[in-house]
């Protein structure tokens, strides 16, 4: 995609069956075409996704809720709003990578 497209990474997955990993972006739009609230809302999801990766659910739980407050049907925040939950009742341990596992295809 280059320089052409804005975009935002969302995800690090492993599908069910399978060993590689893959890492899910999200087409935002073309350069220059990507409003300051849509650009703002992929910097703060960067910054909570970071702290998620670090384990640091406090932080990365109150950054997902700020993506939340710019934007009220940011699918992916809210998905990790749930995880958080679960990974708190189940640490994934210090050398977790962050991936997800689905576990259905």
């Amino acid at each position: 995609i280059g320089t052409e497209f804005e975009t935002r990474a969302i995800d690090l997955i492993s599908v069910k069956g399978k060993t590689e990993t893959t890492r899910i972006f999200e087409l935002l739009g073309a350069s220059g075409q990507v409003s300051e609230q849509r650009l703002r809302l992929r910097d703060l999801y960067e910054q909570a996704w970071r702290a998620y990766l670090a384990q640091t659910w406090d932080l990365a739980e109150a950054t997902f809720r700020e993506c939340l407050q710019l934007d009220p049907n940011e699918g992916p925040s809210g998905v990790f709003l749930q995880r958080i939950q679960t990974l708190r009742g189940q640490p994934p341990g210090e050398d977790w990578n962050g991936v997800w596992q689905l576990v259905e295809k």
